[in-house]
Formats: C-alpha cells, structure tokens, sequence
C-alpha cells in the first residue's frame, strides 16, 4: 500500500478540501474521520488521488456517496473503484 491523499476540486478548478489521514489509518477521507461534506455551489466537481510521498505506488479503493439531487459522472453513488496507482 500507499499512503493515500485526495483532493476535491470545485467547478472553478481549485482545492476546496485535501486530506491525507482522515480515515482510518494512512487512508485519506472527504470530510476527515466522519460526517459529510455540503458541496458550496452547483457545478461539476473532481475528485483527486494520489500519493502522499514522491514515488509511491500500490492498490486503492475509492467509493463515494452522494446526497439526493446529485448527479454523478464517471462514479456511481455507493460505487467503488479499485485501481492501481503507478509512479507515472
């Protein structure tokens, strides 16, 4: 494993949150340890992984789940995704 770090950006583009240790021990989570997070204004937002050091590389699962009225693109709410992430 890695120790993973996300990001969420919003429809403009910037870091609104990151986190590097919010869930359960070097696992990242949006919001940190438990609870949701509002999204502050309508529009397209992304999600970010990736690693805390420089050159880390190992297996993920990221999940999401979505509040009423949200519509998701690429991730289905309560979907997880397991992936690889490399040094590239």
């Amino acid at each position: 494993g890695f120790d993973s770090y996300l990001y969420l950006l919003g429809p403009n583009g910037a870091v609104l949150v990151e986190d590097d240790d919010g869930g359960n021990g070097t696992n990242s989570r949006i919001p940190g340890q438990r609870g949701s997070f509002v999204l502050p204004v309508t529009g397209t937002y992304t999600i970010e992984l990736t690693s805390l050091g420089t050159g880390q590389s190992g297996s993920f699962l990221l999940s999401l789940n979505a509040g009423q009225g949200c519509s998701i693109l690429g991730l289905a709410a309560g979907q997880a995704v397991n992936g690889e992430l490399a040094t590239t």
